[in-house]
């Protein structure tokens, strides 16, 4: 007899990370899959990245209206409040045995508390991680503790969950899913790259994603003008910028960004998404990364391009040697480029390991997990204490 399996996706970068999960759910005939899609997938002013996910020949069976474009605290309160509202109905409709849910998100947290009070277990995947420069900290351990298995990208993420009161049989660490099938990918080729981007990547060029702290009081105009100031007097080089997230001020971040590539459109570029190939292709092609997104500590070490980590929005992650944390000043930005770019740098880059490897199909290892714990008898939450001497 088959299981309901409803995967829940709001961001690119978070279906990114899903795709072969999914595929494998939709290739299982113990799973029926039911597909939720919502938030900045139905934007266009995030790419419309609803596109991205027809196009993979997926099913999508319900979608959810919800993200408010004010890019305020206030606004992600309140689409929070409307995935709630929303969800209830789409849930009683599809009755899942169980819900997958990614990250650390705000749209994750207000899912995974829908998911509670209608009895559905939650399948929770890259918990255990520290983000010290985001809120974001805060609903991925909240969801944990809503969640009723885990999948973790690291043993020491496996172990911090178990510390927060979870049974370890139901704690697994699997990799990161975003790793899968780096090997085996037929990138984009570099001028195909150039036509979706309508810019010419004759330069060595760096891939930049700048989403905000929003655990800080400074104004995130701030740290991006920095940012793009210091890729303009960078002449010998090329950027690409990505679109900054939903958080609150994103959108300002993202009229910043777009004001410096109207002025320097042969040197700079803005794509609101690439899409999970040609994000991969880039990074293939791309001297490195800079920034502070999750792709340039978990996804980029693979490609063994130097990495710089601005500010402290990923702090407290397990990081690969070949990150260079700074801090969002114009000096400190040199300092890290300078480091980088050196020729030493760059011989020691491509013998450091990415920590966040663990097998070549870590989407087969979920589903296998997933498949022994729906059998199960008894999947009802407790809670695991460990010995504790303080």
């Amino acid at each position: 007899m088959s299981k309901t399996v409803a995967v829940f996706t709001g961001t690119r970068a978070e279906y990114g990370l899903l795709k072969y999960l999914i595929s494998r759910f939709e290739g299982d005939e113990f799973f029926d899959l039911r597909l939720i899609v919502g938030g900045t997938h139905l934007c266009s002013e995030y790419g419309y990245t609803l596109s991205e996910i027809e196009a993979d020949g997926f099913r999508i069976d319900e979608k959810l209206d919800f993200l408010m474009l004010s890019g305020t605290e206030s606004s992600v309160v309140k689409s929070m409040g409307l995935i709630m509202i929303e969800l209830a109905e789409k849930l009683e409709r599809i009755k899942p045995d169980i819900i997958v849910l990614l990250g650390d998100r705000f749209e994750t947290f207000a899912v995974a508390s829908a998911s509670v009070p209608m009895k559905i277990p939650i399948a929770h995947i890259h918990g255990g991680e520290i983000t010290s420069g985001a809120v974001d900290d805060q609903f991925r351990h909240a969801t944990t503790k809503l969640s009723h298995i885990h999948f973790t990208s690291t043993e020491i993420y496996r172990k911090r969950i178990i510390q927060m009161g979870e049974s370890p049989r139901n704690v697994h660490c699997v990799g990161a899913l975003g790793l899968e099938g780096l090997g085996l990918e037929n990138f984009v080729e570099k001028k195909d790259l150039e036509s979706f981007l309508d810019f010419k990547l004759d330069l060595p060029f760096w891939l930049v994603t700048f989403h905000p702290e929003t655990l800080s009081d400074e104004d995130v105009s701030i740290g991006i003008n920095k940012l793009c100031q210091f890729c303009v007097d960078r002449n010998m080089f090329k950027f690409i910028f990505t679109g900054s997230n939903a958080d609150a001020g994103g959108n300002r971040i993202n009229h910043i960004i777009k004001d410096y590539v109207s002025q320097y459109p042969d040197r700079l570029a803005f794509v609101p998404s690439f899409g999970k190939k040609r994000y991969l292709s880039a990074l293939h092609y791309a001297s490195g990364v800079m920034g502070n997104s999750s792709s340039g500590i978990i996804e980029a070490p693979s490609f063994k391009i130097p990495v710089i980590n601005i500010g402290k929005r990923q702090g407290g992650r397990v990081v690969s040697d070949l990150v260079i944390n700074c801090a969002p000043r114009y000096d400190e930005i040199k300092k890290a480029f300078d480091k980088a770019s050196s020729d030493s740098f760059k011989k020691f880059a491509l013998n450091c390991e990415n920590p966040y490897f663990k097998s070549k199909e870590p989407s087969f290892d979920t589903v296998r997990i997933l498949k022994e714990f729906l059998l199960r008898d008894d999947m009802k939450k407790k809670f695991y204490d460990i010995d504790l001497t303080i």
